[in-house]
């Protein structure tokens, strides 16, 4: 997936790249945690199917995109916005799958005014106890998001160590961690359509990642879910171990105009089979 840059106004370099209908109507999809903009092709199918223009954006200090130190959440927006700008695009729907689903909202409570639809796919919800962590379904999750907050250099040390793992064995580990759904559709792919996007998040070090999860793992997001005006639409595998659907639900409940989708038999990469419903739907929405 080749790679094209903007330039914010302090000089970083924001790497961006298109799937799906390049004729469509425009979305800002939002990439997952441990991953980066390539993980958009799981969702590049679904996107053509639903006539949907798909721009992907590495997080800053991921894959190709420059690294921002102490980023929030809500700085994410503001990042979208030069993309939108350079793009020439008034209006856009965005999506979020799994810890880019902070970020998506992060455009809809910042950027109103052109945000025309949103949707999360497994989307995290703050993370405020000890029992809101303990709730995600990752053990890799769970570690990273309170040792990213007051340890950074250890979640670089073992995020570092674990790039080092060949491509079949990352596919492995991460397939240990997912449900009977996920391993149904993941098993059959490559290990580098399946691990890709997160050796290329890694590719120029692993100290962005490490700030995403300090990141989206903090408390503060820089808004309140209170305070989203849009209506979001919140997509839930109703066999998702990852995020597992108790989240969803009150990620939905949270949100003022939120509303739960729960899909049956599907897991953490319902994308796969079911993006174009995802995205038919968003594009209906944001013309509503």
């Amino acid at each position: 997936m080749d790679a094209q840059f903007v330039e914010t106004a302090d000089g970083r370099a924001l790497a961006w790249s298109e799937v799906g209908d390049v004729g469509g109507s425009p979305v800002v999809w939002c990439h997952g945690g441990l991953s980066g903009r390539t993980d958009a092709s799981f969702a590049a199918r679904g996107a053509q199917s639903a006539g949907v223009r798909l721009i992907t954006i590495d997080r800053p200090g991921i894959g190709d995109s420059t690294r921002r130190k102490g980023r929030s959440v809500s700085d994410w927006a503001d990042d979208v916005r030069v993309v939108a700008d350079a793009l020439g695009l008034d209006h856009f729907g965005v999506v979020g799958w799994s810890g880019g689903g902070p970020h998506a909202l992060a455009c809809t409570a910042k950027l109103a005014e052109r945000v025309s639809a949103t949707a999360t796919i497994g989307g995290m919800e703050p993370v405020r106890t000890r029992a809101d962590r303990k709730a995600l379904g990752l053990r890799a999750d769970r570690l990273l998001i309170p040792i990213a907050r007051h340890a950074p250099w250890l979640a670089r040390t073992a995020l570092a160590a674990s790039t080092r793992l060949s491509p079949e064995r990352q596919k492995r580990v991460a397939l240990r961690g997912f449900s009977e759904a996920d391993r149904r559709v993941l098993e059959p792919l490559p290990p580098e359509a399946v691990v890709g996007s997160s050796i290329a998040a890694a590719a120029p070090g692993v100290a962005g990642i490490v700030d995403d999860y300090r990141a989206f793992g903090s408390p503060d997001w820089g808004f309140e879910l209170s305070d989203i005006p849009g209506p979001v639409r919140c997509w839930q595998g109703q066999e998702d171990a990852a995020v597992p659907p108790a989240i969803g639900r009150r990620l939905a409940g949270a949100i003022p105009r939120g509303e739960l989708e729960l899909v049956p038999d599907a897991g953490h990469f319902l994308v796969l089979e079911h993006g174009q419903d995802v995205f038919t739907r968003l594009v209906t929405d944001a013309s509503a």
